[in-house]
């Protein structure tokens, strides 16, 4: 089941006991480019973004806290059904190489790591929508006719590399996606809307316990971090666990 899905958004999060002072040097580590597309000032740190691979990277530094994020190009087509840059399987290949090769180098104490994705499929319409959302259901049930269905639920479990618990947050929603376009011309200008489309929407948010204050060892946090992939791989494969 896990192909159907196309991505709008993978993130991995680093809750530091610090403030990190992200560096052009990290942008180029973490992608191999020179520099940055673009480079901001933002409130307590930087943002660096790009194209890079199979979308649009953001590394983002903030007050206790870093964001390696993979969206949609520069270039996205406006007429693509859902607003997304790969599918699955290939997007989170490529996410989970870059995220460990950051990771890795990582020299800030970490209290807390976190996967977080959003994920589209488009149905012919929102029967079809809820039969997708059904799928991946065990503890509610969608009825035929429901709309603009909405359900988000965290099943904790243990990790396997530290006695940590970690959060399983999934959320999974019916969305409608109206397109329109701006006419320019004649007397006056006007806005032309396209047709709707149906999408499931499936989201992610996997985290080590936020309770957790104890720096985790530098070692470990790729494993932890392969170990969260590795839960949200289960969850778009097989839905709520």
């Amino acid at each position: 089941m896990s192909s159907n899905w196309s991505l709008e958004s993978l993130r991995l999060s680093i809750f530091t006991a610090d403030q990190p002072k992200g560096t052009e040097a990290d942008w180029t580590f973490l992608t191999g480019q020179d520099e940055a597309e673009v480079r901001q000032n933002v409130p307590g740190g930087k943002v660096y973004v790009g194209d890079f691979g199979l979308g649009r990277l953001t590394l983002g530094f903030g007050p206790n806290r870093v964001d390696v994020i993979m969206g949609i190009k520069a270039d996205f087509a406006e007429d693509a059904a859902v607003p997304a840059f790969a599918e699955w399987d290939a997007g989170i290949d490529e996410f989970q190489s870059v995220a460990s090769k950051f990771l890795a180098n990582f020299t800030h104490p970490v209290a807390r790591l976190a996967l977080g994705s959003v994920m589209l499929q488009q149905a012919p319409d929102e029967k079809s929508v809820n039969s997708i959302l059904s799928g991946y259901l065990k503890s509610a049930k969608i009825q035929p006719d429901t709309e603009d269905f909405l359900y988000r639920i965290n099943s904790p479990t243990r990790s396997n590399i530290l006695p940590l618990k970690l959060n399983r947050i999934l959320s999974l929603g019916s969305v409608k996606i109206q397109r329109g376009s701006i006419r320019v011309g004649g007397n006056e200008a006007g806005i032309v809307m396209g047709g709707q489309v149906f999408a499931a929407r499936l989201e992610l948010d996997h985290s080590t316990d936020a309770a957790n204050a104890s720096p985790l060892d530098r070692s470990l946090l790729v494993p932890i971090w392969d170990e969260l992939v590795g839960l949200g791989r289960q969850n778009v494969e097989s839905g709520e666990l």
